[in-house]
């Protein structure tokens, strides 16, 4: 009997550890379930990142392209206005030379004007005396004119006086 009690115990003791062996087994199973969801879970998390992280580096590449065109166009707009303050200076330099030959035709227009009035005024000058001279001299020879026609009627008056005495 102490055999079969043994035995008993024995096949108990196995059947306890096949049982505990079982539920080990099936702990590990989920266990390793857990595990290779986890790892599932962690893979699509990579990927989600992976797939963020490239479109970030996407992002970055197309902002980096598009800085590098903007800094062309900034450069050939620089280029641009510095050509224009360029163009800007000579058209002011033209400008202030024009304004200076402007200046000077209008002080030589003014002075010659000067010159010119002086000559009118004189020559206005002399005409106004001619006039008057002609003027005086009109006067003179109508004045002589009747002066003669005054002495005139007088010598005509003692011609007759006389041409009576000589015939007397």
């Amino acid at each position: 009997m102490t055999t079969t009690i043994s035995s008993i115990a024995a096949k108990v003791n196995e059947c306890q550890l096949n049982e505990e062996i079982r539920r080990r087994d099936q702990k590990i199973d989920e266990l390793e379930s857990v595990v290779l969801q986890l790892k599932m879970q962690q893979l699509k998390n990579d990927h989600e990142e992976d797939r963020k992280l490239f479109t970030l580096e996407n992002s970055l590449h197309n902002i980096n392209n598009k800085l590098t065109e903007m800094e062309m166009i900034n450069g050939d707009l620089r280029n641009h206005l510095t050509l224009s303050q360029n163009i800007i200076e000579k058209k002011n330099d033209e400008i202030k030379k024009l304004e200076l030959a402007l200046k000077d035709q209008q002080a030589v227009i003014a002075r010659e004007t000067l010159i010119f009035q002086h000559k009118l005024d004189v020559l206005q000058q002399r005409i106004h005396q001619g006039a008057e001279a002609r003027t005086n001299f009109s006067m003179k020879r109508q004045s002589v004119k009747l002066e003669q026609n005054q002495a005139l009627p007088r010598n005509d008056s003692h011609r007759e006086e006389e041409s009576l005495d000589s015939k007397s």
